[in-house]
């Protein structure tokens, strides 16, 4: 099945780009944002699972709660990255009007 485009079709020419860097800059915060979230999913599966002292769950929620805000860190940079992208095709689309 054919998926169409609500969006009119743009010229290749025409269309605007970001530069290679930047989508590279993009994807590996990407991949990094995705690295940190499975080590928090990972952490707070050790920390619920735990049948450990106290003491020993009491690290583990503290290696979770660290794991959330590396986590935290990485998602706002690649939100970074999506809107420096998202810039430079509207000032290339702009600069193409």
């Amino acid at each position: 099945m054919a998926i169409r485009s609500t969006q009119p079709s743009i010229p290749p020419g025409l269309r605007p780009k970001a530069p290679g860097w930047l989508v590279d800059d993009m994807l590996d915060c990407y991949v990094q944002w995705r690295r940190a979230a499975r080590a928090e999913r990972d952490a707070y599966e050790d920390w619920a699972t735990a049948t450990a002292p106290r003491a020993e769950r009491g690290l583990r929620f503290a290696a979770y709660v660290e794991a959330v805000d590396q986590e935290e860190s990485a998602a706002c940079s690649y939100a970074r990255a999506v809107r420096a992208v998202e810039l430079r095709l509207v000032r290339s689309a702009l600069a193409a009007a």
